[in-house]
């Protein structure tokens, strides 16, 4: 009985702790719950006010006019939000201790705040908690590394900030976030200005067989060089601290050459200001070079700058020597520059030694909207060495300008806009507003007024430029409308364009305005275009020039870029205010130096003597040499865009292909072997890769057949209806699947209502100028001639592109093409019987001249069909 009594309270107590065990468990269940309910519903409040673009519910409501009450937030009100924001950061780093994101977004909050030492703490704490750990998420450290020295630099540590820089880049953390910071780029590029060292980033010139680049407009050179060692600088009308001087003597200091003011030396080179230099062209100097001296003379200080850079790159490069020479100077083009990508270390020096005056950054750390001391910092201290020397340098605002929630009509726009020009104005520093592909729709309240963007847009830049210029009266602004190209393309927005670009006469003149040419990305120019362009506009175009890598829009380095060829004499020199090319920097940087050549002295560019001039200069005596017998051979790989495969894949030699590849591979090698530099310019060895990609899936290509099935029975449908297609009757039918060549893609442009496949033959000066395939005739010989029928559109470019057709080598068509632009039709040429054999190749090339491979000229082909057309008697 007792046995079983301790038994039954035994089992009580057991049951009692296993519900309470239950219980605790579901309790805390709820707690975990309830947790992640508020962490959830934290996290979505601050993005409110962080979203990848710091503040920028604090930023939108700054600007936002209450459209009942017409009035703006407090300064009270806006600091209730930012308190708001700390509070819910603080309260998720305690709810989510493990999430090191929220920690470093709360000590962002307090930086904000300009409690800088506070937010150094907190950084400081948040990095020995993450570097205690085993396995810790770089790109954290990298942020929480590069935020600790802005804190830094804020209090006015400048020796601790490069210190905490140094500490980040000897990491080497080469990790990002698509849409975020990339810190560790960023610091090499702080890291640079802090210490001084941009000038000199590069190492330029690499090579240049000492004699200037671009070309000049009128040199004479001998085989003799001048010994160097010790160098005077004598300095008539430059001031000792103008940056001229800085740099001439940092580039003799990295020759080993002793460069100072006023010393006694055996070589003395003289920098003269003088209104009787003999140039008399903006920009112009004269440079002799003799066996004991030289001398610079220009009558402005950018005719001194370019007098100083050609000067060192006559320096010999493999002894403390000089050629002897003397050169007359000036350039073509008053304005000559690039779009670039962002803010790099060496953006002042290669500008420079390409003698290039004006550059747009489209990114750059505070582009993003965190205007945090490092950040702003590095924008500052670029613009500062651009106005040292004497070069337009603008920043683009587009997360300010595109497709964003404002409307025009609120005041706040205005307010906002000015405000960021402002920022960038007091750094000496220019804009960009773009406003091209994000444009429309426009905002509803807009819409509600019966407003549209031809309506509201000049009136509101012409506001915001006369409120900067006159706190700021240097400053400049480039505008981009959303109607940017034309009038061979045609625009698609609710808005009319030629309404829209008449208001932009408007705008005072000084204001540039961007146009890519008659289409997206034209190449070719000509008058009748942009007197179109300017004409409407009341502006001289600045040239926004787009997708010039000839390798899917990429450049494979020691590619020949025909600038002159795309343009008429006296486009660059009469015709346009500024010409920029759309980059990806310093990535294109070596084909950006050939533009440079051309701009400079575009009379006698030679586009062979360029490419190897300006990538010798950038990476060395050797570079073009190992590269350029590469490019050929990989651009044949570039039918299969970016690696991807298509069904000319199944009629491919393999061990070809492999060669093929082996080849360019070896090249880029040895490239990255004489100078692993040239990996910063990586396109060939980007195009490598792509090549690696088709040898692998060459192996085991994919059905073709099925991929493309979707389009064929309506392409049949198409054929049976339009060229009446009768295959029991002996018409062959060859849809683009049955091609080899150009690309093939089903083209739904917005412009094009007949939507088809069609394969796209472009300029004859591309490598998909021509589509070909084969045919049997049987019986054989044949009994007459053949018709070939051609389904094609053409471009809407003014004017019928011409074709050539060729079987077997022979030209049975030379002349225009006969397609509509915009719809397909047909073309009916007749095969004569006797330029045939048993086995046939037929080949229909774009004759139009052009180099662009990814827009006009164009021939869209959707289809072709052979058909007998009777009995001839045969020759005899």
């Amino acid at each position: 009985m007792l046995k079983t009594l301790v038994l039954s309270v035994s089992f009580f107590v057991a049951i009692t702790q296993l519900c309470m065990a239950q219980k605790k468990e579901k309790t805390i269940s709820v707690e975990q719950q309830e947790r992640q309910a508020r962490i959830k519903e934290l996290s979505k409040l601050s993005a409110n006010y962080d979203n990848s673009n710091c503040w920028c519910g604090w930023l939108k409501s700054k600007y936002t006019t209450d459209k009942k009450t017409g009035r703006v937030l407090s300064q009270k009100e806006l600091d209730e939000i930012s308190l708001k924001y700390t509070q819910c950061l603080k309260e998720l780093c305690e709810l989510d201790p493990k999430n090191m994101m929220h920690k470093i977004n709360y000590a962002n909050s307090i930086m904000f705040l300009k409690k800088y030492e506070e937010a150094e703490k907190l950084y400081t704490e948040f990095r020995q908690e993450l570097l205690s750990k085993k396995n810790y998420d770089s790109y954290a450290l990298a942020a929480l590394e590069y935020h600790i020295a802005e804190t830094r630099l804020a209090r006015g540590d400048r020796d601790g900030a490069i210190e905490m820089l140094k500490t980040l880049l000897d990491r080497k953390i080469n990790v990002f976030r698509r849409g975020k910071q990339n810190f560790s780029h960023d610091a090499a590029v702080a890291y640079a200005f802090l210490t001084s060292s941009t000038l000199n980033a590069l190492k330029l010139p690499c090579y240049t067989n000492a004699k200037p680049f671009p070309e000049p407009q009128k040199a004479q050179y001998t085989d003799k060089f001048a010994s160097l060692s010790d160098v005077k600088v004598v300095l008539k009308g430059v001031s000792k601290e103008d940056a001229r001087v800085r740099l001439l003597l940092e580039k003799l200091k990295a020759r080993d050459i002793n460069g100072k003011i006023g010393n006694s030396a055996p070589y003395s080179i003289t920098l003269e200001l003088t209104p009787n230099a003999p140039v008399d062209k903006k920009e112009g100097y004269t440079l002799i070079i003799q066996e004991n001296n030289a001398i610079v003379k220009a009558r402005d200080l950018q005719g001194v700058l370019w007098g100083v850079v050609s000067f060192i790159q006559c320096l010999s490069h493999n002894e403390k020597a000089v050629r002897i020479c003397e050169i007359n100077d000036w350039p073509s083009s008053s304005r000559r520059g690039y779009l670039g990508s962002g803010i790099w270390s060496g953006c002042t020096e290669f500008t420079l030694f390409s003698k290039m005056n004006s550059v747009v950054l489209q990114r750059y750390p505070i582009s993003i909207g965190i205007d945090t001391p490092l950040n702003v910092y590095q924008c500052a201290e670029l613009a500062k060495e651009f106005n040292q020397f004497g070069l337009e340098l603008y920043y683009g605002i587009s997360n300010y300008t595109m497709g964003t929630p404002w409307a025009y009509s609120w005041p706040g726009t205005l307010a906002k806009h000015i405000d960021r020009c402002s920022l960038f104005a007091e750094m000496g520093a220019n804009v960009y507003f773009p406003n091209d592909d994000a444009r429309y729709p426009i905002h509803p309240d807009d819409a509600a007024l019966g407003l549209n963007a031809s309506d509201t847009d000049a009136p509101h830049l012409v506001k915001l430029y006369n409120a900067v210029k006159a706190k700021y009266p240097k400053f400049k602004l480039i505008y981009c409308p959303p109607f940017y190209w034309g009038p061979d393309s045609s625009a698609a927005y609710p808005d009319d364009r030629e309404k829209y670009l008449k208001s932009m006469r408007m705008l005072p003149a000084e204001i540039d305005l961007y146009w890519t040419g008659g289409q997206v990305k034209g190449y070719n120019k000509s008058p009748r275009q942009v007197k179109w362009f300017t004409d409407l506009t009341g502006h001289k175009p600045t040239i926004f020039q787009n997708g010039t890598g000839p390798h899917n829009l990429l450049s494979y380095l020691a590619d020949e870029t025909d600038w002159n060829g795309w343009h008429y004499p006296g486009f660059f020199e009469r015709d346009i205010a500024c010409f920029h090319k759309n980059s990806h920097t310093p990535g294109e940087c070596v084909q950006i130096t050939t533009l440079a050549d051309c701009l400079w002295n575009t009379p006698s560019y030679d586009k062979r003597r360029s490419i190897e001039r300006g990538m010798n200069m950038l990476l060395g005596e050797r570079m073009y040499s190992i590269l350029a017998p590469g490019v050929p051979v990989l651009a044949y790989f570039d039918k299969y865009k970016y690696g991807d495969l298509n069904a000319d894949i199944l009629h491919e030699d393999l061990n070809e292909l492999t060669k093929k590849y082996l080849f360019a591979s070896n090249c880029w090698a040895e490239a990255v072997k004489y100078n692993p530099t040239v990996k910063m310019y990586g396109a060939f060895g980007r195009g490598v890769g792509f090549a690696a990609d088709v040898l692998k899936k060459a192996k085991n290509p994919p059905d073709f057949l099925a991929k493309y099935s979707k389009y064929i029975p309506d392409a049949k449908a198409l054929a049976e209806k339009e060229m009446q297609y009768n295959k029991p009757k002996g018409d062959l039918l060859y849809l683009p699947t049955d091609m080899t060549g150009p690309q093939m893609d089903y083209y739904n442009h917005q412009t094009v209502k007949d939507f088809r496949f069609a394969k796209f033959i472009r300029g004859n000066q591309t490598l998909f100028s021509g589509t070909e395939f084969n045919f049997e005739c049987d019986p054989f010989p044949p009994a007459g001639d053949y018709e070939i029928i051609i389904s094609g559109m053409d471009d809407e470019v003014v004017g019928e592109n011409p074709i050539l057709i060729t079987v077997n080598g022979k030209v049975i068509y030379k002349g225009v093409s006969g397609f509509c632009p915009a719809k397909y039709s047909l073309k009916k040429i007749k095969i004569p019987f006797d330029v045939m054999t048993r086995y046939n190749k037929v080949r229909i090339s774009n004759d139009a001249a052009g180099a662009n491979p990814n827009g006009p000229p164009f021939i869209a082909i959707s289809a072709v069909m052979l058909r007998k057309t009777g009995e001839k008697e045969l020759n005899k």
